[in-house]
């Protein structure tokens, strides 16, 4: 199993989206909530765990890929749900705007992936 251009790519839009949350909230509106760290550990785990098994599964089961794809995103729906409800602080609206931008890139950037794995365009 070789990760490709597409993995490094997604892992790369997704830490520059990161950076941008960090310089407009906590640099731009001087915000520094004491979950941000932990919804950018958080998603960028649970992105870099999806492409993962993502990237595994096409290897081993192609033909399955968009039927597993489904699977993995509501494994991932149902982290997210655990994951929030473990703040204490899950009834903020910064939490909430936060985490769902974040995750809802993630999910994009995933979805991209498993298209171009489906469309078989690997670089």
């Amino acid at each position: 199993m070789k990760l490709t251009r597409n993995f490094f790519f997604a892992i790369g839009v997704f830490l520059l989206t990161i950076l941008l949350h960090i310089g407009f909230v906590q640099v731009l509106l001087g915000e520094s909530k004491p979950y941000y760290s932990s919804i950018y550990v958080f998603t960028i785990s649970l992105l870099v765990v999806s492409l993962l098994v993502i990237q595994f599964l096409e290897y081993k089961w192609r033909d399955y890929l968009g039927y597993f794809f489904l699977v993995v995103v509501a494994i991932k729906l149902v982290a997210a749900k655990i994951f929030m409800n473990s703040i204490e602080q899950r009834h903020e609206n910064e939490f909430k705007f936060s985490f769902l931008v974040l995750y809802l890139i993630s999910l994009i950037l995933i979805t991209w992936f498993t298209a171009r794995k489906l469309m078989n365009e690997e670089n």
